[in-house]
């Protein structure tokens, strides 16, 4: 654990130093924008639900941390915009329907959103093993791969679903590496996040 407390501690640090808010909400979920979800990041605040076993949180925190990290060193992958909007708020108006997108316009925002995913997964495992995390890699890669092939899914869908990386029957088929192509969903992805949903 004290590798853990250390890590926790540099990153609150961190955001301190730069000016950003730290949130740590004792509920399972919280909002951004009108939808909900486990943490995000937006420049000036890091926010996680925390009201979950320490392995989901934490990875959560992990996950927006690296957001945080993309925003402090102007990752290429961070550049998420198109003209003066942000490609992540575009998509949740769209999956709202406070606006409409036309196909290749909708393209274009799945492509950046889906991009800074990947790279902040890829960072977050290689934060998770730098600092020696108790979270499982070979799991949590899993989830990853699933929530990054998800975007791909919501063109199609319209429909956020939450925790799509939490079905038993998604993990069961996702790989441990992010060495793949994420511009197509994988052979069964859809039929198994539509299975049960009304």
């Amino acid at each position: 654990m004290i590798g853990l407390a250390n890590f926790l501690l540099k990153e609150l640090a961190d955001c301190k130093a730069h000016g950003i808010d730290v949130v740590l909400s004792p509920a399972s979920t919280i909002k951004y924008g009108g939808l909900d979800c486990t943490g995000w990041f937006d420049e000036t605040s890091l926010q996680v639900a925390i009201g979950r076993p320490a392995p989901e949180w934490l990875s959560t925190f992990v996950h927006e941390s690296c957001h945080k990290d993309q925003f402090l060193e102007k990752a290429e992958a961070w550049d998420t915009k198109v003209g003066d909007h942000d490609t992540c708020d575009i998509l949740d108006m769209w999956l709202e329907r406070v606006v409409e997108l036309a196909p290749d316009q909708l393209a274009v925002v799945i492509d950046k959103v889906q991009r800074v995913e990947l790279d902040c997964e890829r960072r977050s495992v290689a934060k998770i093993i730098g600092n020696a995390l108790p979270i499982d890699v070979d799991i949590y890669a899993k989830k990853a791969n699933a929530y990054v092939w998800f975007y791909r899914a919501l063109p199609l869908t319209r429909r956020w679903i939450v925790a799509p990386y939490n079905n038993p029957k998604l993990l069961a088929t996702m790989p441990t590496h992010f060495d793949n192509d994420y511009r197509t969903l994988p052979g069964g992805f859809l039929e198994i996040i539509n299975e049960g949903v009304g």
